[in-house]
């Protein structure tokens, strides 16, 4: 018997009655593949070093690629995570979004899934 099996078998029996293991354990496994899926959850961000325009370093970007929108457009490519922001926060005017390389950068993302696609592998990370 394991230990986990022999603390449930211990708690219902000392504890809580039979009657509460009908509610709590699907309760409890609910929880916790939902908490497991979120912290695990893989990120669809491509990494990027390019030039900032605006203050004229050289960053590494964290890029979230939409494939199916146009780059030029917001909607397309978004900076998720930059070196210059280390808290997390981009607050900046997003202004690389529109250099060539990270424009690149996205057509190579689209060759990519369209490849993927023509492989048969149609799950979308």
């Amino acid at each position: 018997m394991s230990i986990i099996t022999w603390a449930i078998d211990f708690l219902v029996s000392e504890f809580w009655g039979a009657s509460v293991i009908h509610w709590l354990m699907p309760l409890v496994a609910f929880f916790g593949i939902a908490t497991m899926l979120a912290l695990f959850r893989k990120r669809n961000l491509v990494k990027k070093d390019t030039m900032c325009p605006v203050r004229k370093k050289q960053v590494t970007l964290g890029l979230d690629a939409n494939v199916f929108r146009d780059p030029s457009k917001t909607t397309g490519l978004d900076v998720t995570a930059c070196t210059e922001f280390l808290d997390g926060k981009v607050t900046c005017g997003k202004d690389c979004l529109h250099n060539p390389d990270v424009q690149a950068m996205h057509a190579e993302e689209k060759c990519k899934h369209q490849e993927d696609m023509r492989r048969g592998n149609t799950v979308i990370p």
